[in-house]
């Protein structure tokens, strides 16, 4: 069975628009499915293909992205700020334990 291309596409915008509004994407998937009249299966098949195909995430995927890049930039400001007490340490030890020379 064919689909047509217009209903796969509206179908898929509808999806896209309640992404939002539901608190996952199984739940967004049967909601739209539901209202559509196909599985959620089917539906859950298309936004895959549709990723893929157009290379665009849903905005969930894009926000997740959003939040990994800024985590791995507090990673690496945290790694900085380590390595500088880590120096600050080993000289106040220097002066507080003047080495015998």
């Amino acid at each position: 069975m064919t689909i047509n291309p217009a209903i796969k596409a509206r179908t898929l915008r509808l999806l896209c628009e309640q992404l939002g509004q539901h608190p996952s994407f199984t739940a967004a998937y049967k909601a739209v499915s539901r209202q559509e009249g196909i599985s959620a299966e089917t539906l859950r098949r298309w936004a895959a293909e549709a990723s893929i195909n157009a290379e665009v995430q849903p905005r969930a995927a894009l926000a997740e992205h959003e939040e990994i890049k800024n985590l791995k930039a507090d990673n690496a400001r945290l790694r900085r700020n380590v390595s500088a007490l880590i120096a600050t340490t080993a000289l106040f030890a220097a002066e507080l334990y003047p080495r015998h020379r």
